[in-house]
């Protein structure tokens, strides 16, 4: 899953709304997205079917992904809910 958020786009507008963010946000947004307060964490969820799970943060875009070759479904679902 990729978003359009990254080190150079910093800047978007939410219903007619410009909001601009400071260099670093996205990068520290990926990795606050892997912390949970109940539940499993994504590292543990994906764990449990041998699926590894990871983000990235480039210039452009903030990318999740899961490797793996069991439950395909779930994995997916879960990342598109978290």
């Amino acid at each position: 899953m990729g978003i359009k958020y990254g080190n150079c786009y910093t800047d978007f507008t939410i219903d007619g709304k410009k909001i601009h963010t400071p260099s670093g946000v996205a990068h520290f947004l990926e990795h606050k997205l892997f912390e949970r307060e109940e539940g499993l964490s994504p590292f543990d969820f994906y764990s449990k079917s041998g699926t590894s799970v990871n983000a990235c943060t480039s210039i452009k875009y903030t990318n999740y992904y899961c490797v793996g070759n069991n439950n395909f479904n779930e994995n997916l679902e879960y990342m598109l809910n978290w």
